[in-house]
């Protein structure tokens, strides 16, 4: 039988590798099951890297790292250059984002990240230029064939811009970055994506548009890799409509991208009517 491929949100892995979260989780037995359906392989696990890239900086610090975020630039020789002469050298350059202030992951988080990878989970990321990225033998194998990867790349690109048009996942910072550029024009330099840290708003909103961000990260990568299903019990409540994840748009999602999202016990309940 085929694996089906599931991307997990935030709020139900931890509490799949976590023992004592999973016996207090309000769907303890449907996640006790989705433990059992990934160690039978009949589902493949995956977690997006926002959990570390994002999440894992705490609220009230997360200003103050996207804030400290440093551009190194390197100059080399190119290809084409006479080091020989005394003549004007063409040189390569070279710009790399520094996050050796990423403040690591506290032990619980480390605990249950290490439990996920013994249990068979790998991440998943939406590209970014410049983004922080994990050691990459933690994340799902690429693709050799050139055309598949440049489809993978494309997919998650095209889901990013349409959250973004309809003010959804990384909208929000982006929104703010262009506030912050509005009221500082020196920021512009910066770009939104760099200047939203440089702002006026307060730990509480720019934590939670970056919680946003990471949610349609989350989703972009589920849809760039093609997986079967997106599992969370995270309905954008709090964030209502504004919200990638709320009740109201997982009609459009389903219909535009095929993002099938459910809960834990919808997940098993599909297998055991379909797959068993």
């Amino acid at each position: 039988m085929k694996s089906i491929h599931v991307t997990f949100d935030s709020n139900i892995w931890e509490s799949i590798v976590i023992e004592g979260k999973l016996k207090e989780h309000s769907e303890k037995e449907a996640l006790s099951t989705i433990v059992l359906l990934i160690q039978s392989k009949m589902i493949t696990p995956y977690i997006s890297d926002v959990i570390i890239t994002l999440e894992s900086i705490r609220k009230l610090d997360r200003k103050r790292y996207h804030k400290d975020i440093t551009i190194k630039t390197t100059l080399t020789p190119s290809a084409n250059s006479d080091t020989k002469t005394d003549i004007a050298k063409p040189y390569k350059i070279t710009l790399t984002p520094q996050y050796d202030h990423h403040t690591g992951l506290c032990e619980t988080l480390l605990v249950a990240t290490r439990k996920a990878l013994e249990l068979g989970f790998t991440f998943i990321n939406a590209p970014r230029i410049g983004s922080l990225r994990l050691d990459k033998k933690l994340y799902k194998p690429i693709k050799s064939n050139e055309e598949e990867l440049s489809e993978r790349l494309a997919r998650s690109n095209e889901a990013i811009l349409a959250f973004e048009k309809e003010g959804l996942g990384s909208y929000q910072v982006y929104k703010l970055g262009l506030l912050a550029i509005e009221n500082d024009p020196g920021l512009s330099n910066l770009g939104p994506y760099r200047a939203f840290s440089h702002g006026k708003e307060s730990e509480k909103e720019l934590a939670q548009a970056i919680a946003e961000w990471a949610d349609g990260d989350a989703l972009a990568a589920h849809y760039a890799h093609k997986h079967d299903f997106f599992c969370t019990l995270d309905s954008g409540k709090s964030a209502g409509s504004s919200s990638v994840l709320h009740h109201s748009r997982r009609k459009w999602l389903q219909e535009n991208f095929e993002i099938k999202i459910v809960t834990p016990k919808e997940l098993v309940q599909h297998i055991l009517e379909n797959c068993i």
